[in-house]
């Protein structure tokens, strides 16, 4: 460790504890105030940058701050070598160029017909019935669906689960290492399975277009696409669902928000880059320093590991006036949700869509949807809704 005097703020802190993994912001709150670069003994020592500014800055210097020694703390079961947000340029750019095409603006928006579909049939499924768990039967299974469509993975309702509930373990139970080794090798024999066969069989599909594609001439091995459709499942299935559920809840514990949108469906897309601000999905991703250097005064050696609280930095003063309030329409904001610069997440256009529609196709079709009883806000909890009944005819809402 740099040769500075431990704060006892964030000394002692454990990122992982469910008591504070169930109400985070308080403790980013006095990190910010009084040890916005603090020093974390747990797993092996690494620095908690929270204040906005500082994660800005150590985001938009890769040289400084490296992503190749890892970007999670404590490292994740599966390294994702290959992944561009696990690389510098410019493997990076490399890397990053092939998905760019597939997730550009353009093309995430020729999917929205698709999306809408797969947000329908899961609403009819329990649209009749009055009453549901928004969070197991919509918001986690809407993502894991249209991440199949893109991958062309057909399966049942109990396989979507599986992997729900793999990345899942990977995401929520990081204290447990041998539950999320087996979540991983799970996934790991799952598209095991998948690319050889779509090796000898190529479609139109996610998989297909990366054994097509080349880098420095050569073709990506089986590992390097596994790395990338590992990435889609963790960062496109728990991140997304997260959202959605965090927005519906947001809009069925608030009768006024909830009546506006109705009235105003155009508003939604504000709706959701305030939750995305407020709840952001990712709470943190690691650098390690490259030389000595400085973070707000505070000397960081070589090697030594910063994390950057996207979660903290969305919620601090000195950025976002009121910053614990939901604000509809909240200018400038300039979150931090997806990340910052050359690893901002390449999937945000598919995010931010997956979970515009989610909401647009609940509030069209059951706009009286209320919160049942106590709910809490962090992680992947129940959330129980009431409903008028209603019967959805898919072909009427094509």
């Amino acid at each position: 460790m740099s040769k500075a005097p431990k704060c006892p703020v964030t000394a002692d802190w454990q990122p992982y504890d469910p008591a504070f993994r169930k109400d985070p912001f308080p403790v980013y709150e006095r990190f910010r105030r009084e040890c916005p670069v603090g020093w974390v003994d747990a797993f092996d020592g690494f620095w908690a940058v929270s204040r906005y500014e500082d994660v800005f800055r150590v985001a938009l210097d890769p040289e400084t701050f490296c992503s190749s020694e890892g970007i999670a703390i404590p490292p994740m079961e599966y390294d994702g070598r290959a992944l561009p947000m696990a690389s510098d340029p410019p493997e990076h750019t490399a890397l990053r160029s092939i998905l760019a095409r597939e997730l550009s603006r353009d093309a995430v928006a020729a999917r929205e017909p698709m999306l809408r579909h797969c947000a329908r049939r899961l609403l009819k499924e329990i649209s009749e019935a009055g009453s549901a768990d928004f969070s197991e039967r919509y918001a986690k299974l809407l993502p894991t669906n249209v991440i199949c469509r893109l991958l062309d993975i057909e399966g049942d309702e109990a396989q979507l689960r599986d992997l729900q509930a793999w990345t899942e373990e990977i995401v929520y139970e990081r204290r447990d290492a041998a539950s999320a080794r087996r979540a991983s090798d799970s996934i790991v024999a799952f598209f095991d399975e998948i690319i050889p066969r779509r090796r000898a069989h190529p479609g139109s599909d996610f998989i297909s277009t990366l054994l097509a594609a080349e880098v420095d001439g050569k073709p990506l091995g089986d590992r390097e696409i596994m790395d990338f459709c590992w990435f889609l499942l963790i960062a496109g299935l728990d991140n997304t669902a997260f959202t959605i559920r965090n927005l519906l809840l947001q809009i069925g514990a608030s009768d006024s928000l909830r009546e506006r949108l109705v009235r105003e469906p155009a508003r939604i897309a504000d709706a959701v880059e305030e939750v995305l601000r407020l709840y952001s999905p990712v709470w943190g991703i690691a650098r390690t320093a490259t030389r000595d250097t400085e973070i707000d005064g505070q000397p960081i050696a070589a090697g030594e590991r910063v994390m950057m609280l996207f979660a903290s930095a969305d919620r601090d003063e000195a950025k976002f006036p009121e910053p614990d309030r939901f604000v509809l329409g909240r200018k400038p904001n300039v979150h931090v949700a997806f990340g910052v610069g050359k690893h901002r997440c390449l999937g945000t256009h598919l995010a931010r869509l997956e979970i515009r529609v989610a909401v647009e196709e609940v509030l069209r079709h059951l706009p009286d949807y209320r919160v049942v009883g106590e709910v809490g806000w962090n992680g992947m909890g129940p959330l129980p809704v009431t409903y008028t009944p209603k019967t959805i005819n898919l072909e009427a809402t094509a």
